[in-house]
């Protein structure tokens, strides 16, 4: 689980958050709806550590509880005159963020100067140092977002909804449990948005349903003797439940994706609402009796 408690964060005079919470299931999709400048992107940035919180200890991302001020000053004869106010400090932490995490930003972020293929390849070098693998994952993710013909082309080739596409086979390439996605499916057409939309949720079952294989559970292909470094260098990760968070301004796309939606007020004023959708995603329509009566809550709670 991601938990963040009591963080704090501001630009400049500009207060975004202030001692906010948010606890974040593993191995679920979570949207995070509200309006323009209420911090959903600044939240994501914060996980991902490109934006660090204001309440936190000196060379720490991420910290803990509560530091009386007094422990931060020397003794002093002045040290009694301290006001209440003053004694205490309270820290923000954020905790259950892993290593390695998938970021889809609102706009594609290419390497101007590699093709589609070697934009991907260029962030599994580390983690699938056998090519052949590679190259079978990245055609794999280039395929379900509809764009393998391409994966010859420069970014400069590319209309802008290409080249998301491209990001979102990027992320999903990357063997991560947590991906975070700004506005991910902005630039695409309703067509191929839907096509993604299917491939995404047949992969997160298959993620949910896959079990960790432990060294008294029977593999594919047979144990090797003494197997070389390479072998077990080139072993694919354990898939494991992905957890996504997810922002979005579109409430049609939370209903289809999410588990739970995120309903953030104006800036500064935090959570106003929470709301899980109980019903399986494979079978949902927006049609359906459950999702419009969330979707009349979401409005509710938007307008209210």
């Amino acid at each position: 689980m991601v938990q963040i408690k009591n963080i704090t964060k501001s630009f400049g005079e500009l207060e975004v958050f202030k001692n906010f919470s948010l606890d974040i299931e593993s191995g679920k999709i979570t949207a995070l709806l509200g309006p323009s400048g209420c911090g959903k992107t600044t939240l994501l940035r914060i996980l991902s550590g490109l934006e660090k919180i204001d309440n936190c200890k000196t060379n720490s991302k991420f910290t803990t509880t509560k530091q009386s001020k007094s422990d931060t000053l020397p003794d002093t004869p002045n040290q009694q005159e301290i006001t209440p106010h003053q004694q205490e400090i309270t820290f923000g932490q954020v905790t259950g963020v892993p290593n390695d995490i998938s970021y889809i930003f609102q706009e594609p972020r290419l390497l101007p100067f590699k093709t589609v293929f070697g934009n991907i390849d260029f962030v599994l070098k580390q983690k699938y140092p056998d090519k052949p693998q590679r190259l079978q994952l990245i055609e794999k993710y280039l395929e379900m977002t509809g764009i393998l013909e391409s994966k010859n082309f420069y970014p400069k080739q590319l209309s802008g909804g290409m080249a998301q596409r491209v990001s979102i086979a990027r992320a999903f390439a990357y063997p991560s449990t947590l991906h975070l996605w700004d506005e991910p499916f902005n630039a695409l057409d309703t067509k191929i948005a839907q096509q993604i939309f299917n491939s995404i949720i047949d992969i997160i079952d298959l993620t949910d349903n896959a079990q960790p294989t432990t060294p008294d559970q029977p593999t594919t292909n047979p144990p090797i003797a003494n197997p070389p470094p390479t072998a077990v260098e080139n072993r694919q990760p354990t898939q494991s439940p992905l957890t996504v968070i997810f922002v979005t301004h579109s409430i049609s796309d939370a209903l289809l994706l999410a588990d739970k939606v995120v309903i953030l007020g104006e800036r500064g004023t935090g959570i106003k609402n929470i709301l899980d959708i109980p019903t399986n995603r494979k079978d949902r329509s927006l049609t359906d009796n459950t999702l419009a009566t969330i979707r009349q809550q979401i409005l509710q709670t938007i307008y209210d």
